[in-house]
């Protein structure tokens, strides 16, 4: 009866754990930076947000995914902190460099209605928790409120971009450090448009006038320039380029026809020969340092794909980052 109760229970706590981790779903096979599990965004605004996010992480190095969840309650009736679901998410798909954990994750919840940044341990220092919070207060919650998932998506991740580079987001007049109200801000031009004043008559008339060209029908040899210094070197060094070849070639080996024609193409054909040798085992050679450094940097978890799937490098989270609702 014992061993039958202690079978049961093992059985109903395996049941319930693999509930719970079927919860977190796996990384798709296809990787995407948008996953919209929650059917917040259009097809359009997904695509939008990917190709920023893509075209972000192949210039500044940092990945930032979006997930949203239509609920954070699982098969079996457990509703999942949106902190520890980030978490989840963020480890398990691995988000960000597994060398410098540079990766950013926002994840989005219908029901209950929560948001979360969650930030890897190596940006923490740039992205802080305040920052991040400061983010979530001020950009991304005012639109959700409105219901413009978009848009909060699209400037809270500007203001992300902007806390890890130190640029301004485009179309803003305060940075994600300073306070912004919740409507869109418009974007201001500093940039002032300054006319030149026209030229005087006495500038105009000082200006160089274009010399007249040159009808003449051998205006062509004339105006021929001399060859350069370059040049002149070139053409000595090809010369004894020719003459090395005979002189090495039938040295060598005693190989002289007496005709010195035929002597200098057989000499220049050995010397092409051999040049392609060395050329072989030199692509061999960088071929296999090549290997060498590909091999370490794969142990090092580095990730050489592109797109999307460059993002998830096996990036770990400390659990830094900051939460809101709306």
């Amino acid at each position: 009866m014992r061993t039958l109760l202690t079978v049961i229970l093992l059985l109903t706590g395996s049941v319930l754990l693999a509930q719970q981790s079927n919860f977190i779903k796996d990384r798709p096979f296809t990787p995407h930076v948008v996953n919209d599990y929650g059917s917040f965004l259009s097809s359009g605004d997904e695509r939008t947000l990917e190709k920023e996010l893509i075209s972000f992480r192949e210039k500044k190095g940092y990945s930032i995914v979006i997930i949203t969840l239509s609920t954070l309650t699982d098969n079996s009736g457990y509703t999942w902190s949106v902190e520890d679901a980030a978490l989840q998410y963020f480890n398990k798909w691995g988000i960000g460099s597994k060398r410098s954990n540079d990766g950013v994750l926002i994840l989005l919840s219908k029901d209950p209605r929560r948001v979360r940044i969650a930030t890897g341990s190596g940006i923490d220092h740039k992205l802080t928790d305040e920052v991040c919070q400061r983010i979530i207060d001020r950009t991304i919650v005012p639109k959700y409120k409105m219901g413009w998932y978009y848009t909060g998506l699209k400037e809270g991740v500007k203001d992300i971009e902007s806390a890890l580079t130190g640029w301004a987001s485009p179309g803003r007049t305060n940075s994600p450090t300073t306070a912004h109200s919740g409507t869109t801000a418009q974007a201001t031009d500093n940039w002032s448009t300054v006319e030149e004043p026209a030229p005087s008559q006495t500038q105009a008339q000082a200006q160089p006038q274009p010399l007249a060209q040159n009808t003449s029908p051998y205006a062509y040899s004339s105006q021929r320039r001399p060859p350069t210094v370059g040049e002149t070197i070139m053409g000595f060094l090809m010369m004894a380029l020719f003459v090395w070849l005979r002189v090495r070639y039938i040295k060598s080996k005693d190989r002289s026809t007496g005709n010195n024609f035929v002597d200098y193409m057989n000499a220049t054909g050995y010397v092409f020969l051999w040049f392609l040798k060395i050329f072989w085992w030199t692509l061999v050679c960088v071929f296999g340092i090549f290997a060498i450094f590909f091999g370490i940097n794969v142990w090092k978890g580095r990730t050489f794909s592109s797109g999307a799937g460059a993002s998830f490098g096996g990036g770990k989270s400390s659990g830094g980052g900051a939460t809101g609702s709306w």
